[in-house]
């Protein structure tokens, strides 16, 4: 009994760790938006508008504490912006 117990704690404090972890990666993401949008001087009307509607999307996500969808839509987001930014 005494090793189910300890079992079942630890897959909850794993779980934790993880959904805490996806949580920061999603939050690091929306600052890397921000500052990587504020570093870009020109950046066309279509590309801004998918950028920013991807951020909006993701800020909603993380409100509903959906890590995976934040996550995702973040580094669409920022694949964008870093391409723009090369050209």
């Amino acid at each position: 009994m005494r090793k189910v117990l300890v079992f079942a704690c630890t897959a909850l404090i794993a779980g934790s760790a993880v959904s805490a972890e996806s949580m920061n990666l999603c939050d690091a993401n929306l600052q890397k938006l921000r500052d990587l949008k504020a570093s870009i001087s020109v950046m066309p009307q279509p590309l801004l508008g998918e950028v920013q509607s991807l951020r909006m999307d993701a800020q909603d996500a993380k409100d509903d504490s959906d890590q995976a969808k934040c996550i995702a839509l973040t580094t669409k987001a920022l694949q964008r912006l870093r391409t723009a930014k090369k050209t």
